[in-house]
């Protein structure tokens, strides 16, 4: 499958887009469980369809723009979770193409191929937290697109000076998704190492990721809830606790295959010499992008396996680096049909709520119930939360399954944001708040 997506061409699109649909519609058309974090955006775009002021009459730590999008959404489509499985769908196409397009016009790869498309296509498929308009997905838009900029500053050739442009695409990118700040780190450093650029662009990266910020805080001020913009996206992020909608274990059982395959693709691809200085130095930057991604996972305040979405720009462009230069083609093939296999297996069994044992010798816990996701990812239609149909209830607690079918009564939407006047309630104003 690799070899035949190795040169691109234009019919060749046709049948990527065939692949893309196989991997992902079986699963959308029998359907897709309503996960807990996806819920939660939709039940703030109905809040806000309702006429709520976000941070101010909803308390959640949801980025701006992701808000926004999910309440353009809803008013098109309403509460209908299939409509927008199946715009995730379409917006992992566009992604896939713009990401493969801004590898070739970078001049990444020696060769015109289509394997970034194919390879970001099927590991945007992989795991059931990547068929839902989640932040990190949005951001993923924007972060490629300051990648690519970076390369285009890193270019001995025709190097392009895009300091305004990577700052200012990171900081929309923040307004998706909050931890992707620190992808700023990338071209900091790649700059210092490999080009002579001046201290004042390094400041003009940085007023440009500010001024973006900026923009935002200004919308909010124009309606006096600046306050609550900050207490509710900045500093909840900065202090509260991180939900965790998967267990830890369950995490490194799904991250684990992909940082040992990354060291793998860039031990291989440091015995090649085919390639420029220039693109040996776009390999280094996609090896901290990476890294800076696995970072970034510790600020995520929801945790769950689209935390590492932005990881997967790095992940994919290093396998399209070891699967041109691999000569052994079929180990190349095998990695890549075991790896998606395992993760579509994984995917499968969590559709279907199935239970996976493993049996391991010399431990207590000889029987390890492998559940990917945990049941606190996805929202359980219990005969308790369908006896709440229509009514309005407060639940304080961080599960949102009883929203499936009531709605929102106060604003507390976050628990650790709730704590704001849970926590004083000896305090007169909390109360009459």
């Amino acid at each position: 499958m690799l070899s035949f997506f190795r040169i691109s061409t234009a019919y060749k699109y046709a049948f990527w887009f065939l692949l893309l649909l196989a991997l992902r519609l079986p699963i959308v058309l029998w359907g897709v469980p309503v996960l807990n974090p996806e819920l939660k955006w939709v039940i703030v775009a109905e809040q806000m369809q309702r006429g709520f002021a976000l941070y101010t009459d909803i308390w959640d730590n949801i980025p701006p723009l992701t808000a926004l999008v999910n309440w353009l959404l809803y008013v098109v489509a309403g509460r209908n979770f299939f409509v927008s499985h199946i715009f995730v769908t379409f917006l992992i196409a566009v992604q896939a193409i713009v990401f493969n397009q801004i590898l070739q016009s970078r001049q990444v790869f020696n060769e015109k191929t289509l394997l970034p498309a194919l390879l970001y296509g099927a590991f945007m498929s992989l795991f059931l937290d990547f068929y839902v308009l989640s932040a990190p997905l949005l951001a993923n838009t924007f972060l490629m697109i300051a990648l690519g900029y970076i390369f285009a500053h890193l270019s001995e050739k025709r190097r392009i000076n895009a300091v305004f442009e990577i700052g200012a695409y990171t900081g929309i990118a923040t307004l998706f998704y909050f931890p992707s700040f620190t992808f700023l780190l990338v071209p900091t450093f790649a700059f210092m190492l490999y080009t002579p650029t001046a201290a004042k662009d390094y400041l003009l990266m940085y007023v440009a990721f500010f001024f973006t910020i900026g923009i935002a805080f200004l919308a909010f001020f124009l309606t006096g809830s600046e306050y609550d913009f900050w207490v509710c996206f900045f500093a909840s992020h900065l202090q509260s606790h991180t939900y965790q909608y998967m267990d830890l274990l369950e995490l490194l059982v799904l991250i684990t295959p992909l940082v040992l395959l990354m060291l793998f693709f860039v031990g291989q691809s440091r015995s090649y010499r085919n390639y420029t200085n220039y693109q040996d130095r776009c390999q280094n930057v996609l090896f901290w992008w990476f890294w800076v991604g696995l970072f970034n996972v510790v600020l995520s305040r929801e945790l769950s396996a689209f935390s590492f979405m932005p990881m997967l720009l790095a992940f994919v462009g290093t396998f399209t680096h070891f699967g041109l230069q691999f000569q052994v083609r079929w180990i190349t093939e095998l990695i890549f049909l075991v790896l998606v296999g395992a993760y579509l297996f994984f995917t499968y069994t969590t559709q279907h709520k199935q239970e996976i044992r493993l049996k391991i010798p010399f431990v207590e816990w000889a029987n390890w119930r492998l559940t990917l996701p945990a049941q606190r990812l996805i929202a359980e239609s219990t005969t308790e939360n369908k006896a709440l149909k229509g009514r309005k209830v407060w639940v304080s607690g961080f599960g949102v399954g009883t929203y499936l079918y009531a709605k929102p009564a106060t604003p507390y939407l976050h628990r650790a944001l709730a704590d704001r006047h849970l926590a004083h309630l000896k305090e007169y104003n909390t109360l009459a708040a």
